[in-house]
């Protein structure tokens, strides 16, 4: 799922971008989300009903507790062979999304390779305003370095984003925005 939008990156610029450079910038949108996605650890989805459950397998630590991928849902814990009634088990947080640790209150998870299989829909559960807001920012870049062979280069800082160059004046708010969307990336990743 995209992080922002053509219409949140207007917004942002006050530049109307041109119908027939949309589907460009919709792939500077996809690279940009593809980029956050991947330097966070984490998948930034919406909780949907319909969205397909899947399994992940994980390592049996001999403890009580283990921590998992971001998920919406969790529908199911396996250890081994041994499926798990849903009231052997407990999903924290429990009171908001991401859930990210599964809890046995009366028993353990047998120490294994991938001997845990915890079936689930996966996904951080929404997206953030403030990642939404940085995806956004990252693409105004992009869009800044295309256009930046007519400016007085002395003035422009440009970084790269994966295979994109990102292009901001020196001293612009733009500048200050991009420096805070890569402080916001850093509190969001996920370390294993």
């Amino acid at each position: 799922m995209p992080l922002t939008t053509i219409e949140k990156v207007e917004n942002y610029t006050l530049i109307e971008i041109e119908e027939s450079y949309e589907p460009t910038v919709q792939e500077f949108i996809d690279a940009v989300t593809a980029y956050i996605e991947r330097y966070t650890g984490r998948t930034f989805a919406e909780p949907d009903e319909e969205a397909e459950e899947s399994d992940l397998v994980y390592d049996g630590n001999n403890g009580d507790e283990i921590f998992i991928d971001d998920a919406i849902e969790v529908t199911g814990v396996k250890i081994g062979d041994d499926e798990l009634a849903s009231t052997d088990y407990v999903v924290y947080p429990s009171n908001r999304l991401p859930k990210t640790r599964i809890i046995l209150p009366y028993r353990i998870f047998t120490s294994g390779n991938q001997n845990v299989t915890v079936t689930a829909k996966w996904g951080y559960g929404s997206v953030p305003a403030d990642i939404s807001l940085a995806a956004t920012v990252m693409v105004a870049g992009i869009i800044n370095s295309q256009n930046s062979q007519d400016t007085d280069n002395r003035e422009i800082q440009s970084e790269t984003i994966g295979r994109y160059s990102v292009t901001y004046k020196s001293g612009s708010t733009q500048a200050t925005d991009y420096l805070n969307a890569k402080q916001t990336l850093k509190m969001y990743k996920r370390y294993a």
